[in-house]
């Protein structure tokens, strides 16, 4: 009996050291987590990183950063410049994109109007675009309109394929879901312009993405692009926002369920918001193929 006891005492006092254990290896796991995001957030304030993928597609890695060059006096007016670099279709091709953008408040600070210009680059086969684009945001609704030039003409890919880059046009409109601050329904009508007799590629594509239930800095958008004329496409695409700080915006703090069905007031924490577009330039190949390459 006494030897019965004494084994039990010395289990009991082996799994008290194997949950001590777990527990100073958790802490210390939290604690080295909460130290790479502050000096990550540190050293690049307004930067994320994103992973996305979609149907019978290889994962799209991308860093982007958006950054204030001057604010006017009445801080009312922001000047900034967006760069983008992300790695696709299997690590073969590096697209690049670098804009430049203002954004001015209303005089009660509830919209934000803005316009801006990019300049896109496609490596290692040298696609260029251009687009400019327009905006506006409130609290619950959101407008953006991006228009997309082509600057290079046919050029020789992968395996002989001959690739040449699209003009495009997109309008999205986002809107909150009703009573969850954090949650926001975008829809985009897309239009690609095929050339040398190759249809267009026109759609819609629905998305839902969600803020602050993932964590703060951490956002989950996913959809589904709805095409005219070939299959659709789910996907899906998690970010961290690094360097939030203080600027965190009111998507990130706000709980999940309000009891306002919108929200209204200032938005102000958006004006270094990233522009939403489509950073991959979409490509003809083969003279009549449309592709999202």
């Amino acid at each position: 009996m006494a030897a019965t006891s004494a084994k039990a005492a010395a289990e009991a006092e082996s799994n008290s050291e194997g949950g001590a254990e777990a527990g100073l290896a958790k802490h210390l796991l939290n604690e080295a987590t909460d130290a790479v995001s502050a000096w990550a957030e540190s050293m690049v304030p307004g930067t994320e990183v994103s992973i996305s993928g979609q149907d019978n597609g290889k994962p799209e890695y991308s860093v982007a950063t958006i950054q204030e060059i001057e604010t006017e006096t009445n801080s009312s007016g922001t000047v900034f410049w967006q760069g983008q670099v992300s790695n696709h279709d299997g690590g073969d091709r590096t697209t690049v994109n670098l804009g430049l953008g203002y954004r001015r408040l209303s005089s009660d600070e509830n919209w934000l109007f803005g316009a801006n210009t990019f300049v896109d680059q496609e490596f290692p086969y040298d696609h260029q675009r251009a687009s400019i684009g327009l905006e506006a945001k409130s609290a619950a609704v959101d407008l953006t309109v991006n228009q997309y030039m082509a600057l290079s003409k046919w050029k020789r890919a992968a395996a002989g394929n001959r690739e040449r880059a699209l003009d495009g046009q997109e309008i999205e409109v986002g809107a909150q879901v009703p009573y969850v601050p954090s949650a926001r329904l975008f829809l985009n009508s897309f239009k690609w312009n095929g050339v040398d007799s190759a249809s267009d590629i026109e759609g819609i594509s629905y998305s839902l993405q969600l803020n602050s239930s993932l964590g703060s800095g951490w956002v989950l958008e996913a959809g589904r692009k709805d095409f005219d004329s070939r299959p659709d496409e789910d996907f899906a695409r998690i970010t961290y926002r690094l360097g939030l700080g203080s600027d965190v915006g009111s998507e990130d703090s706000a709980p999940f369920i309000s009891d306002k069905m919108f929200e209204t007031g200032s938005v102000k924490h958006r004006t270094l918001e990233k522009v939403r577009r489509t950073n991959r330039i979409v490509k003809q190949t083969g003279g009549f193929k449309v592709s999202f390459r």
